[in-house]
């Protein structure tokens, strides 16, 4: 097999056996970047806004709702065969997703041990998804800050400093 890789995403995979019909090459442009920056940059701020909309209204919805048959059915639709646009997706996640959390964001859940979310950890958390660090090690940012914060547990709980 034989793989090839050229300028703009273009990939072509050549399989050869003991025979000519026993080849299989394709060639296609690829990419995850999305077709126009300033669109997706749109969207991003409004996302930004809705967020801190949300949380900032927090108090003003139940705490929990159930999700009526008709939300519930959309989960069980087939499988897209066509990418669907990113202002869409997120038209579905505002009437689909957003009107039914789980609950731990709400400021009276007490029903579990889990907090809830802040701002601040919303903030930290677009970061972690912007940089898509591995934390498995390396000498890299996330990793030491991975580092740091387990040292300030251990104090906090007041384990030693050499305890893993």
């Amino acid at each position: 097999m034989k793989l090839s890789a050229f300028p703009k995403g273009k990939i072509t995979v050549t399989m050869h056996q003991n025979h000519p019909s026993d080849i299989l090459s394709s060639t296609k442009d690829e990419s995850l970047d999305p077709q126009n920056w300033e669109d997706t940059r749109a969207l991003m701020h409004q996302m930004v806004d809705d967020a801190v909309n949300y949380l900032s209204s927090i108090r003003e919805r139940p705490v929990w709702e159930e999700m009526p048959e008709s939300v519930l059915t959309g989960f069980k639709s087939p499988l897209p065969q066509e990418p669907t646009a990113a202002d869409e997706v997120y038209k579905e996640f505002q009437e689909n997703i957003l009107p039914y959390p789980m609950g731990t964001i709400h400021p009276r859940f007490w029903a579990w041990y889990m907090g809830a979310g802040t701002i601040s950890g919303v903030m930290g958390d677009f970061w972690a998804s912007v940089l898509n660090p591995n934390l498995g090690g390396g000498n890299h940012a996330a990793h030491k800050v991975e580092e740091q914060v387990i040292d300030w547990m251990k104090s906090i709980m007041g384990f030693p400093t050499s305890a893993s």
